[in-house]
């Protein structure tokens, strides 16, 4: 984490990716974002104000049934309470590699993020 705490200082936006295990996003991308305890504690300012967006994976047809609905109000719970801009979350079932470029509608969703966190950052 020490490498990376200057990075999350220094970042304009945050895209934040997991796939969506057991009814959550994994273990990896909690335990990175438990450890941004040590920086908040510090500078309670570092992602306020910071767009950041949210891309989830599971191999489901169904948000709600695969659990993927409990990793997004997790995250944007997380996010609004230190003060991030919550800019929105893609997500969509994806069991291969290239599944996402096969799904108009998942690549479509993820330009439209991608817009929201430049537009964010001209503001």
């Amino acid at each position: 984490m020490q490498e990376i705490y200057p990075k999350l200082l220094a970042a304009d936006a945050l895209i934040l990716a997991s796939p969506v295990y057991f009814y959550n996003y994994s273990a990896q991308l909690k335990c990175c974002i438990d450890r941004w305890y040590g920086l908040w504690n510090n500078r309670r300012d570092f992602l306020r104000g910071k767009p950041v967006g949210v891309i989830l994976t599971y191999e489901d047809t169904n948000l709600e049934i695969s659990g993927g609905i409990n990793a997004v109000h997790s995250l944007e719970s997380t996010l609004n309470y230190i003060g991030a801009e919550y800019m929105g979350c893609v997500h969509g079932p994806m069991a291969a590699v290239g599944d996402a470029a096969k799904n108009p509608e998942i690549m479509e969703n993820a330009a439209q993020l991608g817009q929201k966190l430049a537009e964010a950052l001209l503001k």
